[in-house]
């Protein structure tokens, strides 16, 4: 056990290195993390999704596209109307691709 109880070290459950104070999950590389500093500008009506890992991020961006009312049409591949703003390519989209989807996004 750990100094927090735990039965593992807590940085091997999802282990994430810091950049600027934040942390970046390992799947974001450095220059994805550095453009979404200084690139990406978030709206007023963007909605952040926030889950652990493997606690049904996939359904739960599901439900609440379609709460929105599907504002970038019917999903045909979750990835391209609910963005993963620290993914790149193959998964992930241009920054460019993110600024020009319609809100809420």
């Amino acid at each position: 056990m750990n100094s927090d109880g735990f039965p593992f070290p807590l940085h091997d459950v999802y282990a994430h290195e810091a950049m600027n104070g934040a942390a970046v999950p390992p799947f974001c590389p450095p220059s994805r993390a550095m453009a979404l500093g200084t690139d990406f500008k978030p709206r007023p009506s963007d909605v952040v999704i926030a889950t652990y890992e493997k606690s049904g991020t996939t359904w739960l961006s599901n439900l609440i596209y379609s709460l929105l009312g599907s504002p970038n049409g019917p999903i045909k591949d979750l990835s391209q109307v609910v963005p993963w703003l620290q993914a790149v390519a193959p998964t992930g989209m241009s920054l460019e691709y993110i600024e020009n989807m319609k809100s809420p996004r």
